[in-house]
């Protein structure tokens, strides 16, 4: 949902369509399997959205589904455990992991550790650097050029990274593994779905490989952004590579950059989160 935002902080009709949509095909799939119980929730999106009591209530009266926005730390909490869950035979005792997941409208750092069988969890950040968000924010000036509107991206990545506190309870004890969640990182997998691609590890040299190969059609274009929208906007295919390629630019600088940050090299894909 996080790029379906107005100017208002309201989520625009598509973006209710398209989650509405999703809702129904969970539902149907459902059905198949004699489902008759559903738990949904909702997360950054519908915790920024104006209107998002609105969408709630159109969804529990369309469908018949209510939907629980999680806080923050229930969502960074529930995501860590989930790692743990998933790995817990592969997560060293007694020792932090973190956990960077980019949703549409922010992204979440969060840190604990497994002593014994017992989950600790110490906290989580919450930044503004969703791939949703980020993809806006380099198409919302439709008259700038594509070097400039790519610059000034980056520039806002930079600057909200920079926000980023380490942890105390990581002060002298960096973490020895991190776990990703997020389409940017699922999508260079190179495999589809969520089973093929949990557990990969994806390292920073690997990502930065795949940044140098989209780079130069951005950083330096004199091409008008808008221009670049028409090109792709009557071919769906090429219009899937494009959302593709801003996934790459900016939601890989932020996984990047926040394990160099505690020096660590690369992090195992969370699918399952």
């Amino acid at each position: 949902m996080g790029e379906y935002f107005d100017e208002d902080d309201n989520i625009r009709v598509e973006g209710f369509q398209k989650t509405l949509s999703v809702i129904r095909d969970f539902i149907e799939e459902g059905e198949k399997h004699n489902v008759s119980f559903y738990v949904a929730v909702g997360t950054a999106a519908l915790r920024r959205a104006k209107n998002g009591e609105q969408l709630l209530q159109l969804v529990r009266d369309i469908v018949g589904v209510d939907i629980t926005i999680l806080e923050k730390e229930e969502e960074a909490y529930l995501s860590l455990l989930s790692a743990f869950i998933h790995f817990q035979n592969q997560i060293e005792r007694d020792k932090p992991i973190l956990l960077i997941d980019q949703g549409g409208g922010s992204t979440e750092i969060s840190c604990g550790e497994l002593r014994g069988d017992i989950f600790h969890f110490w906290g989580l950040e919450s930044l503004e650097l969703g791939s949703g968000l980020l993809k806006n924010l380099f198409l919302q000036d439709k008259k700038s050029e594509i070097q400039f509107a790519y610059r000034n991206t980056m520039d806002y990545i930079r600057d909200e990274l920079e926000r980023h506190k380490l942890f105390p309870e990581l002060a002298n004890r960096p973490p020895v593994q991190a776990f990703g969640m997020g389409s940017a990182i699922t999508n260079i997998t190179g495999v589809r779905g969520n089973r093929r691609q949990h557990g990969r590890v994806i390292t920073t040299e690997r990502m930065q490989y795949l940044i140098d190969t989209r780079i130069d059609l951005y950083q330096t274009n004199p091409m008008k952004v808008e221009a670049l929208l028409h090109q792709y906007e009557s071919d769906h295919e090429r219009m899937e590579n494009l959302e593709r390629d801003l996934l790459m630019l900016y939601g890989l600088p932020v996984y990047q950059r926040l394990l160099e940050t505690y020096n660590l090299d690369r992090l195992t894909v969370c699918g399952y989160g």
